[in-house]
């Protein structure tokens, strides 16, 4: 039973095709029996493409077919050029199925302009977009390594204490001493002695003195008086 649905469809669908490829071979062979340019070959084209348009996708959405598809009920009706006959099976089931008038135009209708061209059907898909996070982490390293750039090692000072030279004045220690002595030319020269030391038996060393030059003083006092 499904083997049997499959192959009717099947058929069917090669059957539409075989028969859309028939009436666009109609369509293209009248078309070539117009004169490109005159108002007869410009209603055939203007049909046709109406017929083509309508097996695309959406055709009530299309300002081509609609346009095309007012023109061609315009120029095909009897008092014209009388091609409804040609393209009114199709056309007026797509008309009616947009809710478009499905007779030709009665009475003589002024000449139609050139078809509207069908737009060649595009497979391509819409480019995605796609929006790459920014990486936080490499933003903050970026950010950390401007500011370690940028920032400059303080200086740092130490004072350094000037050492002041200390003068040292030399002191120089001398001791001269001038002892007269008596000569018998009764001069007298200085002497440089070292300096006395003092020691523990001072006091009997001066009383000795002392004697002596008593003792010196009568001799010298005797021999003056002789």
């Amino acid at each position: 039973m499904v083997a049997t649905q499959f192959i009717v469809a099947a058929l069917a669908a090669a059957v539409s095709a075989t028969a859309m490829a028939s009436e666009e071979a109609m369509f293209a062979s009248l078309l070539k029996r117009q004169e490109p340019g005159t108002p007869s070959y410009n209603c055939h084209a203007n049909c046709g493409n109406a017929i083509t348009l309508s097996k695309r996708p959406n055709p009530c959405e299309s300002e081509a077919f609609k346009t095309n598809y007012e023109n061609c009920l315009t120029c095909s009706g009897p008092d014209n050029f009388n091609i409804w006959r040609y393209y009114g099976g199709t056309l007026s089931t797509a008309g009616a199925a947009c809710g478009l008038e499905t007779e030709p135009k009665s009475g003589e209708q002024p000449d139609v302009g050139p078809a509207v061209d069908v737009p060649a059907a595009s497979s391509a898909a819409p480019p995605a977009a796609s929006s790459a996070p920014p990486a936080a982490s490499q933003a903050a390293s970026s950010a950390a390594e401007a500011t370690s750039g940028s920032a400059a090692p303080a200086p740092s000072a130490s004072a350094a204490v000037p050492t002041t030279p200390v003068a040292t004045t030399p002191v120089e220690s001398a001791s001269v001493t001038a002892a007269p002595s008596a000569s018998g030319n009764g001069t007298t020269s200085p002497t440089l002695s070292a300096p006395l030391e003092v020691s523990t038996n001072a006091a009997p060393t001066l009383g000795a003195m002392d004697a002596a030059r008593v003792l010196g003083a009568v001799v010298v006092g005797a021999m003056m008086g002789m």
